[in-house]
């Protein structure tokens, strides 16, 4: 299963808030051809949930759940700001 750290939910949990995603939503990471793609979405059949702070923050579906198995999700500091990244 994909590790959240600490700084990554509470990115994630700001990034719901400041769009007013409703209460059941969360981002989704999904594999496309040519990486990953976010978005705020509904939990669906079969999808793995992360959660910070009692809020479901991040879904993953299964071919998303098994590609990042074993990696981390954390913040990085870029120029442009701080960024979610996947180690």
């Amino acid at each position: 299963m994909l590790n959240v750290t600490a700084a990554a939910g509470e990115f994630l949990s700001d990034v719901l808030e400041t769009s007013n995603a409703p209460a059941g939503a969360a981002v989704r990471l999904s594999v496309q051809a040519d990486g990953l793609s976010a978005a705020i979405d509904e939990a669906r059949p079969g999808d793995a949930s992360i959660d910070h702070e009692g809020r479901k923050v991040l879904l993953l579906d299964r071919q998303a759940a098994s590609a990042l198995s074993e990696k981390t999700l954390d913040l990085q500091a870029t120029p442009e700001g701080h960024r979610l990244g996947i180690r």
